[in-house]
């Protein structure tokens, strides 16, 4: 009896990792309409319009952000390019990164394709859009 008793713990436990993960699944790229149309004249100040998106100030790259000036905001990096389009890591200055940004080239411009909240057990593979 007790096996019966574990059998069906592991099998709830699992169903539940499952429902779990497809809901997460389906809000990696629920993106904000407002988001995905705003077209930008370069890949940064795309990045730029999703992180004022979501109420935060942008301080640019990383990189050339500077203590105290840009503590609070939000900076971001170029992590990987792939056919045009480029995935950004963000979060807040001299702290770790948070999420993901996604953008694409539009003619000579840029939008923001996606936003995705950053998987620290996920795949370390963007989660491109």
């Amino acid at each position: 009896m007790a096996t019966s008793g574990r059998t069906q713990f592991k099998a709830a436990a699992i169903l539940w990792a499952l429902v779990i993960g497809a809901s997460m699944a389906a809000a990696v790229h629920a993106d904000d309409a407002a988001r995905l149309t705003t077209v930008a004249s370069s890949a940064e100040d795309a990045v730029r319009s999703a992180v004022n998106a979501e109420g935060d100030v942008y301080a640019g790259d990383c990189t050339a952000t500077i203590s105290p000036r840009d503590s609070g905001k939000v900076c971001s990096r170029l992590i990987i390019e792939k056919d045009g389009a480029r995935a950004y890591l963000a979060g807040r200055t001299f702290s770790e990164f948070s999420r993901w940004i996604f953008v694409t080239p539009v003619g000579d411009a840029w939008r923001v394709a996606g936003v995705a909240q950053l998987d620290f057990f996920g795949p370390p593979e963007p989660p491109w859009p």
